[in-house]
């Protein structure tokens, strides 16, 4: 199994929780952006060489944010939009005159970001209702 049963029963069980502990893993996709950003060159040989783990970094990220965003909506868009975002401007910067190698990795992203958009929506609305977000074991269909 890989790293994301844990996360991902967490936030669903504990999405209050869950927050803090998906934020500090967040940290490793942003870490991979940065040493993209100083040197690119070394790390897009290492991801040609082992595969792409920004791509998997994001994604192990993002999914049990997605689960977690059904009860914080508004955390969650953030943090995927910055998770999924962030990284990637900085390997195309990092990559200069190559920049369209990391947006052309980015178009895979494209589902992450729109998740992001739409959870910020979903809070947005909420908000404007007046409605707060079911917590876990109520239902979400009332």
């Amino acid at each position: 199994m890989g790293p994301l049963p844990g996360p991902t029963l967490l936030a669903l069980t504990r999405p209050g929780a869950a927050m803090p502990v998906l934020a500090v893993a967040a940290c490793a996709p942003l870490a991979f952006g940065v040493w993209s950003l100083v040197d690119y060159g070394a790390a897009h040989d290492w991801e040609d060489n082992h595969g792409p783990l920004s791509l998997v970094l994001v994604m192990s990220v993002c999914a049990p944010v997605a689960v977690a965003g059904l009860f914080r909506p508004r955390a969650a868009g953030w943090l995927i939009l910055t998770v999924s975002v962030v990284p990637l401007l900085l390997a195309a910067v990092g990559a200069a005159s190559h920049f369209y190698e990391p947006l052309s990795l980015g178009l895979l992203l494209v589902p992450f970001v729109a998740s992001g958009f739409l959870f910020l929506l979903s809070a947005r609305h909420q908000g404007r209702l007046g409605l707060s977000a079911s917590s876990p074991g109520k239902s979400v269909l009332h």
